[in-house]
């Protein structure tokens, strides 16, 4: 169990710094974002990326939800809470997608979002029925 675990947080740490990376990267093109240094740290890899700035700021946020959460339970309630309200917008912006990409009548989006969107709703609702506490001093 304990192997899974942490193959599973360097699995997620990997992503979210990865998403971030990219994140910014993209946002710099678009004009988004100021400039700061991007350093590529690879030459034979496209997208292998690395910004100071952003580090820093991944390494205090970090930090400071450590501090926050105080207790493993929390931070794994927390979790399961974001990952459950990114399934929520998913699906709501998948019913927007169906109407403004796919050119679809709205009665589509809308029974897509009822259907999806009223079990992920309950689910939600089950997650946030957890008793956990955010911040300093509970």
């Amino acid at each position: 169990m304990l192997a899974i675990a942490i193959v599973a947080s360097v699995v997620r740490s990997q992503a979210i710094i990865s998403g971030t990376f990219s994140i910014i990267k993209q946002s710099q093109s678009l004009g988004y974002f100021p400039r700061v240094k991007v350093v590529h740290t690879s030459d034979k890899i496209h997208g292998q990326i690395y910004i100071l700035e952003i580090n820093w700021i991944l390494i205090i946020l970090c930090i400071a939800i450590t501090i926050g959460f105080r207790y493993i339970k929390h931070m794994g309630n927390a979790s399961g809470l974001a990952e459950m309200a990114v399934m929520l917008v998913t699906t709501c912006l998948t019913s927007l997608a169906i109407i403004l990409c796919w050119h679809k009548q709205p009665i589509i989006a809308l029974y897509y979002l009822l259907f999806f969107g009223a079990i992920e709703l309950l689910y939600f609702s089950a997650g946030a029925g957890t008793n956990y506490y955010v911040g300093v001093g509970f």
